[in-house]
């Protein structure tokens, strides 16, 4: 066989294992799919409910969450955010305890999103601080999971460092 042939091979082989390494898509997080209203949210599942008072992460807001949703044996709060057109794009996992908020609950996480969605789209994983970030981009979804050892990321709760984040992904590409 020629150069020419060898590399046509070669390339299909590659890109067939890199479109079946990942699913073609991930909709959303259970049945609640990106885009509903947020008046739908608690149509999708029964343990959601509505917060006393809505959350404000400017520009989201979460108007409803779930409280200790276990997920590989780690309880989390789920809050589920809209933006200024009514319209769920994110969900924000969260330990639900202190005892929680550790690598260890990353390093769960991480292994069974990798067993489910395959190797990451990104890593990043910094020596010097301890941090970690995972994303996994699907044509609607992004998935990321991220750890901060140092500097914790801040909720009106508690200072935390673990988070895990499946929103709507608004990007034309996959990188």
């Amino acid at each position: 066989m020629n150069r020419k042939c060898l590399f046509v091979i070669s390339m299909l082989i590659l890109v067939s294992f890199s479109v079946f390494a990942q699913d073609s898509d991930v909709l959303g997080w259970k049945n609640f799919t990106w885009g509903i209203s947020n008046d739908d949210i608690p149509k999708q599942d029964s343990s959601v409910f509505k917060q006393p008072k809505r959350l404000d992460y400017k520009p989201l807001y979460a108007d409803y969450s779930i409280n200790n949703l276990v997920i590989t044996k780690v309880a989390f709060n789920a809050d589920f955010r809209c933006d200024n057109t009514d319209k769920l794009v994110s969900i924000v996992f969260r330990p639900s305890t202190l005892e929680d908020d550790s690598e260890r609950t990353f390093d769960l996480i991480a292994t069974a999103l990798v067993n489910k969605y395959g190797q990451p789209s990104n890593k990043l994983e910094d020596q010097k601080t301890g941090n970690k970030e995972y994303s996994w981009f699907f044509k609607s979804t992004k998935i990321s999971i991220s750890w901060s050892a140092n500097l914790k990321i801040f909720f009106p709760e508690h200072l935390i460092g673990f988070v895990l984040l499946y929103s709507q992904n608004n990007t034309d590409s996959n990188l």
